[in-house]
């Protein structure tokens, strides 16, 4: 049933596990991290009772309270007979005697009806010593942590606002770590962590409490729908969430596209779309999507970058097209990560891979002429600063996958490159930076419609977040193949 895959790469002689992709169904990933109990929502409309599928004992069934919808079109798009519970505010479900430890974790999947929350029920709630509350603030986009002590007394940890669609199906998670000193709490959306909060709370070991799902105090029940709801007796791992977040992804897609969208792209283009497509899509989870529009002459439908990847395919440019995107969204630290090949042995355009020339944008791609790399950020004010400039040896004609990162932090922010998987070159520059949405971002294309990129692009994909060495190295390898065995990656 359990397909993991574990990737190792050796490093000063040592073999260090930096990942994994996986396989299966998003149920035995969760059932893998051994929830202490997990309500998948899958029951047939008009039902009085929700299943608890987790495989320990005793099970914990939940009760319908009020009116829900059961039998609703689920979250996991790839997987026939999933469904969800919708409830107008009218219902929800209880569970008692739920374990519930002094550490845990929450996880599910949630949309709501309305753009902001339209009520305060929350997602899970237990308002009893050792309990919790995880939930929505009423008219806004926000999300609450609350934990209780051992006495019954709630303790606020956290807000946070959603930047997505919430009316979309989104992955929240959150964990609580209880130590001996200082406690930690972490918030994850869709895979990435958002929020990592420490505290000191008093609580105990495993408790049995009642539990709702879809309501708060009484009378506050959620608007929305819900799915595939678990509780577990520990902090999961940040790659644990991960690795359920990813496998929404559709089973028989390839394992790079598993790898890069479990790392929580905020736009990914596959660039596989046949030729004589005029749009091409963004396969990334997050809403909304933003595909790209061809301009130009450009060819789709050429071989691809990745082995063992029967579907894929690429964009090939002589010069003369590239993609445009309307409003894609980017961090004040971001990554940027694709795989290119240039047409000659030198590149022969100043066209970039990837750049969006405004306030807060970029510019990634050659120097003409030559075999370099150059990566410029934009500041708030529009101002083009040069971060790394790295020149190859190796044969640009061949594939390589490139990515660089941007971390903004108070003080010196920190920028890195790397090319096939490792770190090739690294900078601390200064550049005053925010959270913004690009009004136009340009795949092949640098700063003029006439500067474009020659040569082949594949699996472009940016991130308001920064790429770990770890995840760069996991992307690479999975694109070359990847299933097994120790890898030497050296440069």
């Amino acid at each position: 049933m359990k397909s993991r895959r574990s990737v190792a790469v050796m490093m000063a002689g040592v073999l260090v596990s930096v990942g994994w992709v996986w396989a299966g169904t998003y149920a035995e990933s969760v059932l893998e991290s051994g929830p202490t109990s997990y309500w998948r929502m899958n029951d047939a409309s008009g039902s009085v009772t929700v299943a608890d599928s987790a495989t320990n004992l005793p099970l914990n069934p939940g009760s319908v309270v009020g009116t829900v919808y059961l039998g609703v079109p689920g979250a996991l798009t790839n997987e026939s007979g999933n469904t969800a519970m919708g409830d107008n505010a009218g219902g929800s479900v209880l569970v008692t005697n739920a374990e519930v430890g002094a550490s845990f974790s929450l996880e599910l999947w949630v949309k709501s009806a309305t753009t902001n929350w339209n009520n305060w029920g929350n997602f899970l709630s237990s308002r009893v010593a050792n309990g919790f509350e995880f939930g929505p603030t009423k008219d806004t986009k926000a999300l609450t942590l609350y934990v209780a002590n051992s006495s019954g007394a709630l303790i606020l940890l956290t807000s946070y606002t959603v930047p997505s669609d919430i009316t979309q199906w989104h992955h929240y998670a959150m964990t609580y770590s209880d130590t001996a000193g200082v406690d930690n709490a972490k918030l994850y959306v869709d895979g990435v962590p958002v929020v990592n909060y420490n505290v000191t709370i008093a609580r105990v070991a495993d408790t049995l409490s009642s539990l709702y799902v879809g309501r708060g105090i009484s009378g506050r029940e959620f608007s929305g729908t819900l799915d595939e709801v678990a509780i577990y007796g520990r902090a999961l791992g940040a790659d644990e969430i991960a690795r359920h977040y990813s496998a929404l992804i559709e089973r028989h897609a390839s394992s790079y596209s598993r790898a890069v969208l479990g790392d929580g792209p905020t736009s990914y283009w596959r660039l596989d779309e046949p030729a004589g497509s005029t749009v091409v899509a963004d396969y990334a989870t997050n809403a909304p999507v933003t595909p790209g529009a061809c301009i130009g002459t450009l060819s789709l439908g050429a071989a691809g970058a990745l082995v063992d990847d029967a579907k894929n395919s690429a964009m090939s440019d002589a010069a003369l097209g590239y993609v445009q995107v309307a409003n894609a969204e980017i961090g004040a630290s971001f990554s940027l990560e694709l795989w290119a090949k240039s047409a000659i042995a030198t590149w022969n355009n100043w066209g970039n891979l990837i750049s969006s020339r405004v306030a807060n944008g970029f510019e990634f791609g050659p120097a003409k002429g030559t075999k370099q790399l150059q990566f410029y950020v934009m500041d708030t004010n529009n101002a083009l600063t040069g971060v790394i400039f790295y020149t190859p040896s190796d044969d640009i004609t061949q594939w390589h996958h490139y990515v660089v990162t941007y971390q903004d932090v108070a003080g010196t922010d920190t920028a890195f490159m790397y090319m096939d998987g490792v770190q090739v070159a690294t900078a601390s520059p200064t550049v005053a930076r925010a959270a913004a949405t690009l009004p136009l971002l340009s795949v092949g294309c640098g700063s003029s419609g006439d500067r474009t990129f020659n040569g082949t692009l594949d699996e472009c994909a940016i991130y308001s977040h920064v790429l770990s060495p770890d995840q760069v190295r996991l992307h690479y390898r999975v694109g070359l193949g990847w299933r097994g065995g120790t890898v030497v990656l050296v440069r």
